[in-house]
Order: C-alpha cells, then sequence, then structure tokens
C-alpha cells in the first residue's frame, strides 16, 4: 500500500484518539451556534448564542439558547448534540426557562402576550408537550421577559422570577401547581439596580456610559436555607457584562444586596463578559455559572455562550471563578 493513504489513516486515528480522550474545552462553548434570523433583511449575517440556561435532568444535560430553533443534550458538558423539537414557538424562544423537577423538565419562552409552558420527560428525544396553552397576560411592558422558573422542594411551592429592563426591577411571583402553573400571587418587585452605589452596574463599555443600565436575566438558587436571586446588568453589548446576586430567607424576600458583588464577571481577556446565565450543579455536585460573552463582530449583539467554575463559600457567599476560563 502507498505510503500517503497510510499516513491519512493514521492521521485520523490520531486525531479520533485525542477527541476520545478529551477532558477540558476553553469558553466560549463549543456549540454549534446557529444563526440569526432577526437581520436577514439587512444582509447581516452571523451565528449567536445568548441567555443560556443549562438543566441537569436525570443525569444528563440540556442547554436552552436565545433563537436557537431547538435546543443542545450533553452527557458530560463537552460533546453538544443538536436538538430539533417536534413542537416550537414559532417566532423562536428568547431567553428561555428551564427547570427539571423529577421526572419532568419544564420549558418557557420570554413573552409580553399569553404563551404556554412546555413539558417534556424525553427532552433527548424531542419530544415537547402544551403544559399550559398559555399564561394569563401581565400588564403592558411588564413581562415576563427573561423568565426564570423555581420550584422550593422544601416549601414545595413554585415560583417564576422575570424582568429585561432599565426602567423595571426583577419581578417575582407565586405560581399554582393545581392550576397549571398559572400565577397564584400578585407579581412583586424585588431586585432595583443602584448604579450610583454599585459601580459594577454601571452602564457601557467599562462602565463609562452615563446611560440608565438594564437588569435581566434572573435566577433563582437554593443553598444552605438561603435564596441566591441572581440577576444580569448593566447591558449585553458590552465587556463588563456580569451576574450579581441578593440574598433571602424566602423565595419572595426581602432580598439583601450581596456585599461580594458581582458574583460573574470578566471584563478583559479573549472572551469578555459573563452576564445573564444560569447556576446548575452537575452529577458530580459541582456548581457552574453560565453567562453570555459579547463577540459583536458582524452585529453588535452577536454573542457567545461561556460556563466558568461555581460555588459558596463556608460562609455562605456565592462566587464564579472567570480566571483563566478562555484559555485551553
Amino acid at each position: 500500500m502507498p505510503k500517503f493513504p497510510l499516513l491519512v489513516i493514521l492521521g485520523v486515528w490520531l486525531a479520533q484518539q485525542v477527541s476520545a480522550q478529551q477532558q477540558t474545552w476553553c469558553n466560549p462553548m463549543d456549540i454549534n451556534y446557529r444563526y440569526n434570523f432577526e437581520q436577514l433583511n439587512e444582509g447581516i449575517s452571523y451565528r449567536s448564542g445568548a441567555d443560556p440556561v443549562i438543566v441537569n435532568h436525570k443525569g444528563e444535560y440540556f442547554l436552552f439558547v436565545t433563537i436557537s430553533g431547538g435546543y443542545w443534550h450533553s452527557k458530560d458538558l463537552l460533546h453538544w448534540d443538536f436538538i430539533t423539537p417536534n413542537k416550537w414557538p414559532m417566532e423562536d424562544m428568547c431567553a428561555p426557562a428551564a427547570m427539571s423537577v423529577r421526572d419532568t423538565l419544564y420549558l418557557f419562552q420570554s413573552t409580553f402576550q399569553m404563551r404556554p409552558i412546555f413539558w417534556t420527560t424525553t427532552p433527548e428525544k424531542g419530544e415537547l408537550n402544551f403544559y399550559n396553552r398559555w399564561l394569563p397576560q401581565l400588564p403592558k411592558d411588564v413581562g415576563p421577559w427573561d423568565p426564570a422558573l423555581f420550584y422550593d422542594e422544601d416549601k414545595d411551592k413554585w415560583y417564576m422570577y422575570w424582568g429585561s429592563s432599565n426602567v423595571y426591577p426583577i419581578y417575582g411571583a407565586e405560581l399554582d401547581k393545581q392550576r397549571r402553573l398559572t400565577y397564584k400571587s400578585a407579581y412583586q418587585g424585588l431586585i432595583y439596580l443602584h448604579p450610583e452605589e454599585h459601580g459594577w452596574e454601571r452602564f457601557g463599555q467599562d462602565h463609562r456610559s452615563s446611560i440608565k443600565p438594564f437588569t435581566e436575566g434572573a435566577w433563582m438558587t437554593k443553598h444552605g436555607g438561603k435564596y441566591y436571586l441572581q440577576y444580569g446588568a448593566p447591558g449585553t453589548e458590552y465587556n463588563v457584562y456580569a451576574n450579581g446576586t441578593y440574598v433571602a430567607d424566602d423565595p419572595m424576600g426581602p432580598f439583601t444586596y450581596a456585599p461580594y458583588n458581582p458574583v460573574s464577571y470578566k471584563p478583559g481577556g479573549f472572551v469578555q463578559g459573563a452576564g445573564h446565565g444560569n447556576t446548575f450543579q452537575d452529577v458530580y455536585g459541582n456548581y457552574w455559572n453560565t453567562g453570555t460573552p459579547w463577540v459583536a463582530v458582524n452585529w453588535n449583539f452577536e454573542r457567545r455562550i461561556a460556563m466558568f467554575p461555581a460555588g459558596f463559600d463556608q460562609d455562605g457567599d456565592m462566587f464564579s471563578n472567570t480566571r483563566f476560563g478562555d484559555l485551553p
């Protein structure tokens, strides 16, 4: 046999061995980012991913991302397969909420109108069903945009948190499981930004803009009997996009600003920005915090997905380690 085909075969075999042994990755996450359709009429083409939620569902991982026409599935947080589900909103999903409770995964999109909550016990097969056909519509501009679903196992209660605005706060409301997760209580404003007190909440590149900042991307984590209501700020289109948290003894507050904020912050490096994501535990109990780095090569809102090690220290302070997060 000629030497050249042998070299090709050897090269392919070596590449397969390296891939099989891969145990690490660097941010941004290596998924097949989808092409965005919103600027097609302007002749602008770009791949993007933003506002991630990773859910550990029965020991496997499901990643939901803004405007992707589906979601991703992984068994190891390294290799991700895209899934096109049997049902999906015609307008696509923006900043979706996802939650796993026992054998069921729930999914809900950002909206200012009445939209359904989906459910599935087999997300790896792309089988989605309607849990309810729509949630009641809230007053104009309230939302729920950038929603997050939360189930408090100890209290056996369900909640939704949401908000994406430089006018309105992060809201929260209890949901009624007996009525297919419709709103059980009146919504409440829970978190407001205070850029005059918290410098990292100031808007703009390197926090240099006087524009009023945006709060968005709510997520709730319960740890050690405390409730950590997380939020993204000050804006997705800058290098300083970060995650912070407020802490309370009850899922509806009152919440106290965490003095160690921001929790996840990466204004420099190859990957810049770490805001608007979620916090989850892997099958080994390790915490991870996801976020939305900013790219802006072909479009100002061209973004990617990042994931950083996270956790809680002995004092219950929440943290995320973004150092070297974009190095292999």
